[in-house]
Protein backbone atom coordinates (compact mmCIF):
# COMPACT_ATOMS: atom_id res chain seq x y z
CA UNK A 1 0.00 0.00 0.00
CA UNK A 2 2.89 2.34 0.72
CA UNK A 3 4.21 1.59 -2.37
CA UNK A 4 0.95 2.78 -4.51
CA UNK A 5 1.15 5.83 -2.22
CA UNK A 6 4.65 6.44 -3.11
CA UNK A 7 4.23 5.87 -6.72
CA UNK A 8 1.06 8.23 -6.78
CA UNK A 9 3.08 11.05 -5.45
CA UNK A 10 6.05 10.45 -8.06
CA UNK A 11 3.52 10.35 -10.57
CA UNK A 12 1.79 13.85 -9.10
CA UNK A 13 4.96 15.68 -9.11
CA UNK A 14 6.14 14.63 -12.16
CA UNK A 15 2.81 15.57 -13.63
CA UNK A 16 2.94 19.16 -11.92
CA UNK A 17 6.80 19.78 -13.03
CA UNK A 18 6.13 18.89 -16.53
CA UNK A 19 3.00 20.81 -16.57
CA UNK A 20 4.24 23.74 -15.18
CA UNK A 21 7.61 23.73 -17.46
CA UNK A 22 5.49 23.25 -20.02
CA UNK A 23 4.47 25.19 -23.23
CA UNK A 24 1.05 26.34 -21.39
CA UNK A 25 2.99 27.51 -18.08
CA UNK A 26 2.41 30.70 -19.47
CA UNK A 27 -1.09 31.06 -18.91
CA UNK A 28 -0.97 30.56 -15.32
CA UNK A 29 1.12 33.41 -15.25
CA UNK A 30 -0.66 35.25 -17.50
CA UNK A 31 -3.69 34.30 -15.27
CA UNK A 32 -5.28 32.84 -18.10
CA UNK A 33 -6.04 29.90 -15.93
CA UNK A 34 -5.29 28.49 -13.12
CA UNK A 35 -2.52 25.96 -12.01
CA UNK A 36 -5.19 23.44 -10.61
CA UNK A 37 -7.10 24.00 -13.93
CA UNK A 38 -3.90 23.33 -16.09
CA UNK A 39 -3.15 20.15 -14.22
CA UNK A 40 -6.74 18.95 -14.43
CA UNK A 41 -6.36 19.72 -18.43
CA UNK A 42 -3.37 18.06 -18.93
CA UNK A 43 -4.93 14.66 -16.80
CA UNK A 44 -7.92 14.96 -18.78
CA UNK A 45 -6.47 14.91 -22.16
CA UNK A 46 -3.88 12.32 -21.03
CA UNK A 47 -7.02 10.30 -20.40
CA UNK A 48 -9.04 10.62 -23.42
CA UNK A 49 -5.72 10.64 -25.48
CA UNK A 50 -6.53 14.14 -27.52
CA UNK A 51 -4.34 16.94 -26.58
CA UNK A 52 -4.16 20.09 -23.87
CA UNK A 53 -4.72 22.82 -26.79
CA UNK A 54 -7.89 21.54 -27.92
CA UNK A 55 -9.08 21.20 -23.81
CA UNK A 56 -7.53 25.02 -23.70
CA UNK A 57 -9.75 26.00 -26.49
CA UNK A 58 -12.79 24.36 -26.43
CA UNK A 59 -13.44 24.06 -22.47
CA UNK A 60 -11.31 26.75 -21.36
CA UNK A 61 -12.24 29.82 -24.37
CA UNK A 62 -8.46 30.27 -24.48
CA UNK A 63 -7.83 31.63 -28.14
CA UNK A 64 -5.96 29.79 -30.57
CA UNK A 65 -3.65 32.70 -30.92
CA UNK A 66 -2.99 32.27 -27.65
CA UNK A 67 -1.82 29.11 -27.58
CA UNK A 68 0.17 29.79 -30.70
CA UNK A 69 1.97 32.05 -28.69
CA UNK A 70 3.04 29.54 -26.11
CA UNK A 71 3.85 26.94 -27.93
CA UNK A 72 6.07 29.13 -30.41
CA UNK A 73 7.56 31.23 -26.94
CA UNK A 74 7.97 27.76 -25.75
CA UNK A 75 9.97 25.33 -28.55
CA UNK A 76 11.34 28.23 -30.72
CA UNK A 77 10.13 27.24 -33.87
CA UNK A 78 7.98 28.21 -36.52
CA UNK A 79 3.85 27.35 -36.52
CA UNK A 80 1.99 26.19 -39.36
CA UNK A 81 -1.94 26.48 -39.44
CA UNK A 82 -4.15 24.17 -41.84
CA UNK A 83 -4.53 25.89 -45.19
CA UNK A 84 -6.31 25.05 -48.43
CA UNK A 85 -3.52 26.21 -49.92
CA UNK A 86 -0.87 23.69 -48.78
CA UNK A 87 -1.11 20.51 -50.36
CA UNK A 88 0.36 17.86 -49.55
CA UNK A 89 1.69 15.30 -52.21
CA UNK A 90 0.30 11.67 -52.00
CA UNK A 91 3.92 10.99 -53.26
CA UNK A 92 5.14 12.50 -49.79
CA UNK A 93 2.88 10.52 -47.65
CA UNK A 94 1.86 7.29 -49.56
CA UNK A 95 4.12 5.07 -47.87
CA UNK A 96 2.37 6.43 -44.61
CA UNK A 97 -0.37 5.34 -42.65
CA UNK A 98 -2.98 8.35 -42.03
CA UNK A 99 -4.53 6.46 -38.71
CA UNK A 100 -0.82 6.38 -37.80
CA UNK A 101 0.06 9.91 -38.39
CA UNK A 102 -2.91 10.70 -36.67
CA UNK A 103 -2.25 9.03 -33.75
CA UNK A 104 1.17 10.41 -33.29
CA UNK A 105 0.43 13.98 -34.22
CA UNK A 106 2.90 14.80 -37.09
CA UNK A 107 3.16 14.89 -41.03
CA UNK A 108 5.32 15.80 -43.81
CA UNK A 109 4.68 19.24 -45.32
CA UNK A 110 5.83 20.52 -49.02
CA UNK A 111 8.39 20.44 -50.65
CA UNK A 112 9.59 17.14 -50.39
CA UNK A 113 13.37 17.63 -50.14
CA UNK A 114 15.81 17.98 -47.99
CA UNK A 115 15.60 19.48 -45.47
CA UNK A 116 12.23 17.16 -45.21
CA UNK A 117 9.59 19.79 -43.15
CA UNK A 118 8.08 17.74 -40.57
CA UNK A 119 4.41 19.42 -38.90
CA UNK A 120 4.63 18.38 -35.39
CA UNK A 121 2.70 18.90 -31.97
CA UNK A 122 5.45 18.08 -29.92
CA UNK A 123 9.10 18.03 -31.03
CA UNK A 124 10.71 17.45 -28.09
CA UNK A 125 8.52 13.87 -27.97
CA UNK A 126 11.95 11.53 -28.33
CA UNK A 127 9.97 8.74 -29.50
CA UNK A 128 8.41 10.48 -31.83
CA UNK A 129 11.78 12.17 -33.55
CA UNK A 130 13.44 9.03 -33.40
CA UNK A 131 10.59 7.84 -35.48
CA UNK A 132 10.74 10.16 -38.18
CA UNK A 133 14.63 9.99 -38.20
CA UNK A 134 14.08 5.83 -38.60
CA UNK A 135 11.60 6.82 -41.50
CA UNK A 136 13.58 9.99 -43.38
CA UNK A 137 17.12 7.85 -42.91
CA UNK A 138 20.08 9.88 -44.10
CA UNK A 139 17.90 12.87 -44.57
CA UNK A 140 18.33 16.05 -42.66
CA UNK A 141 14.60 17.01 -40.78
CA UNK A 142 13.05 20.29 -40.02
CA UNK A 143 10.85 20.75 -37.53
CA UNK A 144 7.29 22.70 -37.74
CA UNK A 145 5.12 23.23 -34.86
CA UNK A 146 1.22 22.69 -35.80
CA UNK A 147 -2.04 22.07 -33.31
CA UNK A 148 -2.92 18.49 -33.19
CA UNK A 149 -6.11 19.67 -35.10
CA UNK A 150 -4.45 20.83 -37.76
CA UNK A 151 -2.25 18.12 -38.66
CA UNK A 152 -5.18 16.08 -38.94
CA UNK A 153 -6.91 18.18 -41.56
CA UNK A 154 -3.29 18.26 -43.42
CA UNK A 155 -3.76 14.42 -42.92
CA UNK A 156 -6.96 14.24 -44.11
CA UNK A 157 -6.57 16.47 -46.99
CA UNK A 158 -3.65 14.30 -48.27
CA UNK A 159 -5.32 11.18 -48.16
CA UNK A 160 -8.58 12.87 -49.60
CA UNK A 161 -10.72 11.89 -46.16
CA UNK A 162 -14.14 13.81 -45.68
CA UNK A 163 -13.77 15.84 -42.81
CA UNK A 164 -16.90 15.70 -40.18
CA UNK A 165 -19.05 18.43 -39.97
CA UNK A 166 -18.42 19.54 -36.14
CA UNK A 167 -15.90 18.40 -33.92
CA UNK A 168 -16.48 16.26 -30.75
CA UNK A 169 -16.42 18.97 -28.70
CA UNK A 170 -18.75 21.53 -30.55
CA UNK A 171 -21.35 18.13 -30.52
CA UNK A 172 -20.38 18.31 -26.60
CA UNK A 173 -21.32 22.09 -25.83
Amino acid sequence: RSEQVEALRRFDAELREAVLEGPFARLVDRALISETELLKVEVSARALKIDSASILMQQHGILRAVLRECLTSHYNLPFVEFSTDVHISRDLVDKLNPRYLKRVGWVPLPPDGDPVSILIDNPRNAWKCHDIQMLFRDRQIRYFLGFREDIVRFIDSAFGIAQPEKDIYAIMS
